[in-house]
């Protein structure tokens, strides 16, 4: 009975196998993700199964088709596979500057034994573009515009925005470095509080993609802010009101007051619209600003005077004296005038004017003036007393030692260059030493010269 029962057991299972065996393919092939995304010079790895299902062991050839076949980098050649056994292997491809795009490749096996016997299967790539924007939401906000990205990428690049009018005139742009290695949210925000209420569109591409597109409205911002800036003088306080329209529409008819002291004298650069006495004690006084518009700052000035007015009138003369002593000083101190004339293109002649205007005595004068190496002295053209000459690769020195000068004594040097380059010229300051007659040694420079 038991011996029967085995044959029945032998004969069943063989009767369930042998559609099984009839129907399954001799080789299988399937890869976990047909499809992969990458990045344009890193590796993309697919990972394929292959199974045997022939009754006897084999091994098994790989082939890939597709136009970048090339990319594919060197693996598997030739695998065993028992019978009714599997094994995964990796398939790994190397996308050399791709262009964004989707690529299709087909992977097949082939049975060593059985060459007839073959199994494949598509396969396909996508390179994504440096960053993708899935998706913006755009809401304004306290004249702030808050934009908010949901973008996909494989590396660092800009995103641009820009707002225009019902008109289709740019009245807003601006630019987001963008680092994005996966997908994420990140915000933007775009000062608006300038823009007039009204209905905008907004674009945002990046590099040479197609903008995407929103509507944005902008709403009414009445936003004005004051400061008040206190300076002071030597006999007065001078208060500076700042009154900023950060809105977007026109504010007409703003009204600032201001609280001032009674018994101060106070003078009103800005003129107020009203003062009234408050109490006996303190005087307030309306300032308006009509037709401020959005972004513009009207200032009101007012001083409150501490001295009394004849103050002002001593401070006004002990200034005048001041600088009449400073410029009688400047114009009776030794001095040396450096100019030029231009005679012919690119030749001019250099004028040194050593004045020792009043009552000094100066001994041992020594004039010194540097020409640039971008010029060449004539030195057989000099016109007064011919200096001492000394070249470098720093330009030409010439140097005059013109011994004592006497008070009122006027001494005029000359000498022509040519200048070696088109255009204009600095020219170095020239200096004069001498002994004052305290047997101080003093030197002064003339002002440097521009030749044009």
């Amino acid at each position: 009975m038991m011996k029967r029962a085995f044959v029945i057991s032998l004969i069943l299972l063989f009767v369930f196998l042998v559609p099984i065996i009839a129907y399954a393919s001799p080789l299988e092939i399937t890869p976990e993700k047909s499809t992969i995304e990458a990045k344009p010079n890193t590796v993309a790895s697919f990972k394929i199964t292959i199974k045997n299902n022939q009754v006897i062991d084999d091994k098994v050839i790989f082939f890939t088709k597709g136009e970048n076949s090339q990319w594919r980098l060197p693996g598997y050649l030739l695998l065993a596979v028992e019978s009714g056994d599997q094994k995964t292997i990796p398939l790994d491809f190397l996308p050399k500057d791709a262009e964004p795009g989707t690529y299709n490749f087909n992977f097949e096996t082939q049975s060593f034994l059985n060459p007839h016997i073959s199994a494949e299967t598509d396969l396909q790539i996508k390179i994504l573009p440096d960053i993708i924007i899935k998706d913006f939401t755009a809401e304004t906000e306290t004249g702030k515009l808050i934009i908010t990205l949901d973008i996909k990428g494989n590396m660092k690049n800009t995103v641009f925005f820009k707002l225009k009018n019902v008109n289709s005139k740019t009245v807003k742009t601006s630019s987001l470095k963008v680092d994005a290695n996966e997908e994420k949210e990140i915000q933007h925000r775009i000062d608006v509080s300038n823009l007039k209420p009204g209905t905008y569109t907004l674009y945002i591409n990046v590099k040479d993609q197609i903008p995407l597109r929103k509507t944005v409205d902008v709403k009414t911002v009445h936003a004005v802010s004051e400061s008040i800036e206190k300076v002071q003088g030597p006999t007065y306080d001078e208060y500076v009101i700042a009154v900023t329209n950060n809105g977007n529409v026109v504010e007409n008819n703003y009204r600032v007051k201001e609280e001032l002291p009674d018994a101060s004298i106070t003078g009103f650069v800005t003129l107020p619209t009203e003062c009234y006495n408050e109490n006996n004690e303190r005087i307030s006084c309306d300032f308006i600003a009509s037709g401020l518009e959005p972004g513009m700052t009207a200032n009101f000035v007012y001083r409150i005077v501490f001295w009394p007015e004849y103050m002002n009138y001593v401070a006004a003369t002990l200034i005048i004296i001041f600088i009449a002593g400073i410029s009688a000083i400047m114009l009776t101190k030794p001095r040396l005038v450096k100019r030029h004339i231009r005679k012919d293109v690119n030749k001019y002649s250099v004028i040194l004017e050593v004045k020792n205007p009043f009552w000094r005595n100066l001994k041992n004068v020594v004039v010194r003036d540097w020409v640039s190496p971008l010029a060449k002295v004539l030195h057989k053209d000099f016109d007064y007393l011919k200096p001492v000459m000394r070249r470098s690769d720093a330009g030409t020195e010439l140097l005059w030692r013109l011994g004592d000068m006497k008070p009122r004594e006027h001494r005029i040097l000359n000498y022509k260059i040519n200048t070696l380059v088109e255009g204009n010229l600095k020219m170095p300051k020239a200096s004069f030493r001498y002994h004052n007659n305290k047997g101080k040694k003093i030197r002064r420079f003339s002002k440097s010269m521009i030749l044009d």
